[in-house]
């Protein structure tokens, strides 16, 4: 599963990691779900968006969607919250658009870094270049703002190489997850590390961030829409809810 913008986005809009895990829900839903003030604010944001596919998240009771589509023939991903916020979005760019001195930032955080993909991005007030690519025989993607700050790397690890805490704690709060790849990720604001593993629970795509101490600090999964859930039946003709957004 590729990691999703809605857990990060949700924490902007809902506050900062709280003492428990913050718990987004990933839903599949259709564009029809989609609010179209909502809409709206996505195509004021990304002039020329054309969306493709949507998912539905929920943290508590906020609830926001990430669309997938391309602007210009690029992919490009936003989230928008129920209440028409566009609060991330990100853009493939051509390797040739990112600046010298965003490379060259990348480059320090990552000696060897081979870049092989470029995105643009804002998040909140914070406009961004999301490089990836390999050092060493290892993928990484490295977080670096306009100005040339890094954000964030993050690292591909095997899992055997993931702290036994960290791998005892995702197991013991996610009963029946088993991780199939991992991340080293390491932020500058504020300074920390954390480990982001990525696996299946009842077949459904889970992603567990937790600390080196064995906090669970994230968890966003996937799960089944309730129309197919056993016992639910999809809203027919004459009895489906009218209007937009039926979350």
């Amino acid at each position: 599963m590729k990691r999703s913008l809605l857990a990060t986005a949700l924490v902007l809009v809902v506050g900062t990691f709280s003492a428990s895990a913050n718990e987004t829900i990933l839903i599949k839903a259709t564009l029809d779900k989609v609010p179209p003030p909502a809409m709206e604010a996505v195509k004021k944001a990304l002039p020329g968006f054309e969306a493709q596919s949507v998912l539905r998240g929920k943290m508590g009771n906020q609830v926001s969607f990430e669309l997938d589509g391309k602007v210009a023939g690029k992919t490009a991903e936003v989230v928008v919250t129920l209440e028409a916020k566009v609060v991330e979005s990100e853009v493939d760019i051509e390797l040739d658009d990112v600046p010298q001195p965003i490379i060259n930032a990348a480059t320090k955080a990552v000696p060897g870094l081979v870049v092989e993909k470029a995105m643009k991005g804002t998040r909140g007030t914070v406009s961004f270049f999301d490089l990836s690519g390999k050092a060493n025989n290892k993928e990484y993607s490295v977080e670096v703002t306009t100005e040339g700050k890094v954000l964030e790397t993050d690292e591909a690890i095997d899992l055997k190489d993931v702290p036994k805490v960290v791998t005892d704690a995702a197991a013991r709060l996610v009963q029946g997850f088993k991780a199939d790849s991992a991340k080293k990720l390491t932020m500058t604001m504020p300074a920390s590390v954390a480990y982001e593993l990525t696996g299946k629970v009842d077949g459904f795509d889970c992603e567990i961030k937790v600390s080196p101490e064995g906090k669970v600090l994230d968890i966003q999964r996937e799960a089944e829409p309730e129309e197919r859930k056993p016992g639910t039946q999809p809203p027919g003709p004459a009895g489906r809810r009218g209007g937009h957004g039926g979350h």
